[in-house]
């Protein structure tokens, strides 16, 4: 079933990137904004700001000023970005190794609800770190603030299909939120949902071991 797929479609927090929501939430406590944990679980101004913010219809500048007004204790705009962009981890050498091997077999896309901060944070990171090209290294990079679209709605996954010029029956699709891997589902994606290891949890999926920056079949 799996020797037909040509293509894989990453997440990027959560599967390529480490994302520590906490060590945010935490800086923000400390700038005064002691309901942010509430607010990001509930459907309140906070989310609304964020996801249109991943849809990039709001600016930067909008988005550090609102998140400092929510602050009691009157951070600086820098120190605003800072806590904001803190939760972004430098990608992990074994996970971009994978990501090397795979290349080779597979076309790499990445399809992601993100930000212009954040982006500005994990392509520097590719650059200093591993001097990649971070939108370079993948075959094309679909991100939410640049393409005015977000998952889980359906019309993403439709026009990453019709931009990459790819089947979905031949694409893997891997998240590690539900909602998004069944709308993938609904689009004909084949997908994998990340529970907890990416490289391990590839390696089930395609019933290999990825080790030495190999891969062997599994016996």
């Amino acid at each position: 079933m799996n020797e037909i797929i040509q293509n894989i479609v990453f997440d990027l927090g959560g599967v390529i990137i480490d994302v520590d929501i906490d060590k945010s939430i935490n800086l923000f406590y400390a700038y005064g904004f002691n309901n942010i944990r509430e607010e990001l679980a509930t459907n309140s101004e906070l989310k609304f700001i964020i996801e249109n913010y991943e849809l990039g219809l709001i600016s930067e500048e909008l988005f550090l000023n609102f998140m400092r007004s929510k602050c009691s204790k009157n951070p600086t705009l820098a120190q605003v970005q800072n806590a904001w962009n803190s939760m972004i981890k430098p990608i992990k050498k074994e996970i971009f190794n994978l990501l090397v091997k795979l290349k080779e077999k597979y076309n790499l896309y990445v399809l992601s609800n993100t930000n212009s901060l954040h982006y500005k944070v994990y392509s520097k990171d590719f650059i200093d770190n591993l001097n990649v090209n971070f939108k370079e290294f993948f075959n094309q990079c679909f991100l939410s603030f640049e393409i005015n679209l977000r998952k889980p709605d359906l019309k993403i996954f439709q026009y990453v299909i019709e931009k990459a010029k790819i089947n979905s029956f031949e694409t893997l699709f891997v998240d590690d939120i539900d909602k998004n891997i069944e709308t993938a589902k609904q689009a004909g994606f084949k997908t994998l949902l990340i529970k907890k290891d990416l490289i391990s949890e590839l390696e089930d999926y395609f019933g290999v071991e990825y080790r030495l920056g190999t891969f062997t079949e599994k016996k």
